[in-house]
């Protein structure tokens, strides 16, 4: 065991998920650990007064891991964490909060937006060579504005417009009521229109924009505030020419007949549904948007649309039909009723399709469309595996109850595993307590978990066998988030272009582009120095590839730190803790535990 003394006490414990460096935070300083050596890399006095806002309830949020770089945001400044040097001084630039980044895989570009005072800034930085390649202010904005622009931006991921990228390789950035245009090697403005967008997207070759205006007044407000309530807009969709951000129609707009409540793209085209029916549209300039249809298929608050071998399934209230896409005809003479209302649509770009033969699944929103000999069906996820020697999907989530049931024992969840090779699909339910955040193959099955348990099921490839559940109860009666997993989860989808993400995404309109820029961090490794060491060490998530982790009470009532294999879900060995509410992390690619009281951090071998 190791042990250091820290600069006051401490608050809690990052792995940053590129390098696996821990950056331990205390009330008074933020300080990186090299994981090799056990000694300090740096540290960095945090704002005073930062430790008493906390230590009385207020949210400091002065820290923010910058996936899949060498980059963390900490303290208002943007710091290359394997040595300490600041790329943007968040003093000199009198930086006040973090709002997002993006990685631009063809430019090798990290975009950070920050808040300072008085504006909104972007920043585009170099993850190869390190360092700050250029800064632009985007817009003044008064501090009631920013205030606003949060409750926008932290909420749920539909509620964030993520930039897109021209066919020429500029950048198009949602800047509040303007969309920007981006010269990505110099940071210049090319346009910046006045627009209000609430959705934008482009057509497959990246030469045209598709814009739903935001709603305003009073609907605009309850709906775009970051609430779980699906988003609406207005009536009003903009169709422009990406490179030089002139309108494309000559009326300047199209309006539709009622507010738009999502939009999808569908046979090379795009379908609008709004609060009266829908239409099918293409990317056609002219005076406005003409449907392939004369009317309208008319049907009051549609909840989703999906496409199908035989035409396009159409929700409504808890009824659904059958639409004709070549006419806009119903198919069946009648509409079929449904158990319960159907969920809402989750507007955003379709990921790219796996596809095994003529099987395959794609995922749209928190949506899993997945296609078996012909029949295409959809399922919302917690939580999805792929195996690509094997071609299972394996996908879970909440079966009855949901998060918030008073309920003593498990709760009732589904498991899906679809054979794209054999073309068969087994589900079966099982018990955990709470949402489940993750889900990894073991030696005969998987292992769905989360912070207070897992439960563990054998797959042989055409039935599931419950194996074992345990719930740990938090002697802290609080949550702990297995940040490592989701984070990356919210990079392994790479192409998120027209999607949308809570986190950081990859904005790309090619996918070998990310490649390449996963094969430059990957050639890192094999470097010289500080940057190789850390590198290989990187960490994808809490539970770990053999083990998972979990803080309760033993049977002697001690508090530990359980270590759990997830083959078997035999306990292996525990921690023992001295506090209810540890300070601690698990790092899985160094094998170490890092436990911190007060101003000493205790470093074990796992």
């Amino acid at each position: 065991m190791a042990e250091l003394s820290l600069q006051g006490g401490a608050r809690s414990i990052n792995i940053h998920e590129f390098t696996g460096i821990p950056i331990v935070k205390t009330d008074q300083a933020y300080t990186a650990i090299n994981p090799i050596s056990h000694e300090k890399l740096w540290t960095m006095d945090r704002k005073q007064g930062a430790g008493t806002m906390e230590s009385v309830g207020s949210d400091v949020s002065d820290y923010s891991d910058i996936l899949s770089t060498a980059f963390v945001y900490v303290n208002g400044s943007i710091v290359n964490v394997l040595t300490g040097d600041i790329l943007v001084d968040g003093a000199a630039d009198e930086i006040r909060g973090f709002s997002t980044f993006y990685i631009v895989p063809d430019a090798n570009l990290v975009l950070v937006e920050l808040q300072a005072k008085g504006a909104v800034r972007l920043y585009g930085l170099d993850p190869f060579a390190m360092e700050k390649k250029w800064g632009v202010q985007l817009r003044e904005q008064s501090g009631l504005g920013q205030a606003v622009g949060s409750l926008e931006t932290d909420g749920a991921g539909p509620y964030i417009i993520p930039p897109l990228l021209t066919a020429a390789g500029n950048l198009l950035y949602h800047n509040d009521k303007y969309l920007a245009s981006i010269d990505l090697s110099n940071g210049n403005l090319q346009w910046n229109n006045k627009l209000n967008p609430g959705y934008i997207f482009q057509n497959d070759d990246a030469t045209k924009l598709l814009v739903a205006e935001k709603r305003g007044g009073l609907g605009g407000a309850m709906t775009n505030s970051g609430s779980a309530a699906p988003q609406k807009f207005s009536k009003t969709l903009y169709l422009l020419d990406a490179e030089s951000g002139e309108s494309l129609w000559s009326k300047g707009d199209t309006k539709m007949d009622g507010n738009i409540q999502f939009i999808m793209p569908y046979d090379g085209g795009y379908i609008v549904v709004h609060d009266e029916g829908f239409n099918i549209y293409d990317y056609t300039a002219g005076k406005q948007a003409e449907g392939r249809w004369k009317k309208d298929y008319g049907v009051k608050d549609i909840k989703k649309i999906v496409p199908q071998e035989d035409g396009l399934m159409v929700y409504f209230k808890n009824r659904r039909m059958l639409v004709d896409p070549a006419t806009g005809d119903d198919v069946w003479k009648k509409d079929e009723k449904l158990e319960e209302e159907p969920s809402a649509y989750a507007m955003g770009r379709q990921r790219a399709t796996t596809q095994v033969g003529a099987n395959r699944f794609y995922i749209i929103g928190n949506s899993m469309y997945v296609s078996i000999n012909g029949r295409l069906d959809t399922y919302t996820f917690d939580a999805y595996d792929y195996d690509e020697e094997s071609k299972i999907l394996v996908i879970t989530d909440f079966n009855e109850e949901k998060e918030g049931t008073a309920k003593i024992g498990p709760w009732t969840h589904s498991a899906w595993a679809f054979d794209l090779e054999n073309g068969t699909r087994k589900r079966t339910s099982y018990g955990i307590r709470k949402a489940v955040q993750g889900v990894d193959r073991v030696e005969n099955g998987y292992f769905f978990y989360n912070d207070r348990g897992y439960a563990l099921l054998n797959f042989d490839g055409s039935d599931w066998e419950k194996v074992k559940w345990e719930y740990y109860p938090d002697p802290s009666r609080g949550e702990r988030f297995l940040k490592g997993a989701v984070s990356y989860t919210a990079l392994a989808g790479a192409n998120l272009r027209n999607g949308f993400s809570g986190l950081g995404a990859v904005v790309t309109n090619n996918d070998a582009a990310y490649d390449r820029y996963v094969a430059r961090q990957a050639a890192l490794e094999g470097g010289d120095g500080l940057v190789s060491e850390m590198v290989k060490h990187r960490r994808i998530g809490r539970v770990e590839e053999e083990f998972a982790y979990f803080f309760a009470r033993n049977d002697d009532k001690d508090l530990v730190l359980f270590k759990v294999d997830k083959d078997n879900g035999e306990e292996v060995k525990q921690y023992p803790f001295s506090d209810t509410k540890p300070v601690y992390e698990v790092d899985s690619a160094s094998r170490q535990l890092y436990y911190a009281v007060d101003d000493q951090l205790k470093i074990f071998a796992l």
